[in-house]
C-alpha cells in the first residue's frame, strides 16, 4: 500500500484538504475588518466563511483518504480519486469566485488584502490527485497488460 507513489500522493492531497477544514489556514487576509465585505468582516477570508466550501474541501479530503485503502480495486480508486479531484476543484473556484464577487477587492477599498499559505493549499491539492490519477492508471494499464500475456 505505501510502497505505491500514488498512495503518497493522495495521502498529501487528503492531509492539505483535511488541514483547510481543521485548521483555520487562510486563503487571504486584511489589515483590518472591512464592515462591507461579507467575507472579510473578520479580517480574514478562510473555509468557515462558507459551508459549502468546507463541505468541498472535507468530501474531497475523505475520499482521497479512503482512495488510499482502495489499492486492490484500482477502477474505484480512479473514481475515488477523480470525485476527490472535482470536490476540491469546485471548493476551489467557489473560493475564487466569492473573492471576485465580493467587491471588496474592486471597490474603491484602501485596504490591503494579501494572498495566505491557504490559497495555495487546493492548487497542491489538485496537483497531488493529478499525480496520482496518472498513476493509478499507469499500474491499472501494466496489469491489464500482464493479464494478456497469461
Amino acid at each position: 500500500m505505501i510502497q505505491r507513489i500514488q498512495t503518497l500522493f493522495l495521502l498529501f492531497a487528503a492531509v492539505l484538504d483535511i488541514l483547510l477544514v481543521a485548521l483555520p489556514l487562510p486563503f487571504a487576509k486584511s489589515e483590518q475588518a472591512i464592515q462591507a465585505s461579507g467575507l472579510f468582516a473578520d479580517a480574514q477570508y478562510d473555509v468557515f466563511d462558507q459551508p459549502a466550501m468546507l463541505a468541498l474541501f472535507a468530501l474531497g479530503g475523505l475520499l482521497a483518504l479512503v482512495a488510499i485503502f482502495l489499492f486492490k480495486k484500482r477502477p474505484v480508486q480512479i473514481k475515488l480519486t477523480l470525485f476527490s479531484f472535482i470536490a476540491t476543484f469546485i471548493g476551489f473556484a467557489l473560493a475564487v469566485l466569492l473573492v471576485l464577487q465580493d467587491g471588496t477587492l474592486t471597490g474603491g477599498s484602501t485596504v490591503q488584502i494579501d494572498d495566505k499559505p491557504g490559497a495555495f493549499f487546493p492548487l497542491l491539492s489538485l496537483l497531488m490527485l493529478l499525480l496520482a490519477l496518472r498513476f493509478i492508471r499507469k499500474d491499472e494499464k501494466l496489469v491489464r497488460s500482464m493479464d494478456r500475456l497469461r
